[in-house]
């Protein structure tokens, strides 16, 4: 989805994760696993190239397309650690290889404890429930919360089965970038129409199906301009034009924003997509389900404010026109 959504709208709105950055502040008098634990995830907006050692030339059996680099910070009781550059880059530190699934066990939940004491315990935690079957015995990516948000997963803990031996290791990543920070809806969102909510609430399915023709409801005071499809992502686009000055249009955008949040619920989560200053995208917010934070095809509702193509005649002459757009993205 992050593809299709550059071609849609990233070509009008300049793509920045997080203005603010991504930070974590080291807590006064900690302890060796979180001093250098947070040095670590610090140093992931430059792509650990402050920890960066030398190129490991010996083949990887797991990682067989990857660069694979010596790191120059070991976390205490860690027995290797290693920078893996493929499509991503990051950080793995091995924990120790065991012989029975209840020491590894044992092992991982001491790992995921220092963890969160390091980042003050200030977690949102996705548990994928794997199969302990499988190769990968289990599975949980961690992310850093603050305020009304969460960053995207930039932790993962892990236990997997290694096939030579049979053995478990215990394995914590740290991955490089800025993660994208989302909002949190509130259950406490005001309202300021009960229609438009109940029309999107009961006809989000609807409004979401890839195989819908035309448009599928009214959503009023809103007004349908049909489905596209780019690439392999449908677009479902309802706009709310006649806007002939920014301030009036931007206070509409605020209540909508409002009305949108309320819609979807807390189970749904928002961020900003920052675009130019001079249009043709003013100011545009992103909404997806919390669970789909991961997949590809992901969901999500689009809710924009925008300058129109032509002027319009005012009392004060030909001025801009603005409207506030309403996309369903699948």
């Amino acid at each position: 989805m992050r593809k299709l959504l550059t071609i849609f709208f990233f070509s009008t709105c300049y793509y920045q994760i997080f203005a603010q950055g991504f930070s974590i502040a080291v807590p006064p008098n900690p302890s060796a696993f979180t001093s250098k634990f947070l040095t670590i995830i610090n140093d992931a907006s430059n792509d650990f190239s402050h920890l960066k050692g030398k190129q490991i030339h010996i083949k990887d059996t797991i990682h067989l397309a990857s660069t694979i680099y010596n790191v120059t910070i070991q976390l205490p009781n860690s027995t290797a650690g290693r920078l893996v550059t493929d499509s991503t880059i990051y950080t793995e530190y091995y924990f120790g290889d065991f012989e029975t699934i209840s020491a590894a066990f044992e092992a991982y939940d001491t790992l995921q404890e220092h963890v969160a004491i390091a980042i003050d315990n200030r977690t949102f935690i996705k548990d994928y429930h794997v199969d302990t079957n499988g190769t990968v015995v289990r599975l949980e990516k961690i992310a850093y919360a603050i305020n009304r948000g969460f960053y995207h997963y930039n932790i993962a803990l892990q236990i997997i089965r290694l096939l030579h031996n049979n053995k478990f290791r215990v394995l914590l990543q740290i991955y490089n970038g800025k993660p994208q920070f989302y909002y949190r809806i509130m259950k406490n969102e005001p309202i300021s129409s009960f229609n438009m909510i109940t029309v999107i609430r009961t006809n989000l399915a609807a409004l979401q199906n890839q195989n819908i023709i035309g448009c599928p409801i009214t959503i009023p005071p809103f007004r349908c301009l049909g489905k596209r499809i780019i690439q392999d992502t449908l677009f479902i686009t309802y706009q709310k034009p006649d806007f002939d000055d920014y301030p009036t249009a931007r206070t509409e955008f605020d209540v909508y924003m409002s009305n949108i949040r309320v819609s979807l619920g807390s189970q749904y989560v928002f961020y900003s997509v920052p675009c130019p200053s001079e249009g043709p995208v003013f100011k545009r917010w992103a909404f997806i389900h919390i669970n789909d934070l991961e997949t590809y095809k992901r969901k999500t509702v689009l809710l924009s404010l925008v300058a129109m193509p032509d002027l319009v005649m005012t009392e004060k002459g030909m001025k801009t026109a603005f409207a506030i757009q309403l996309d369903f993205a699948y």
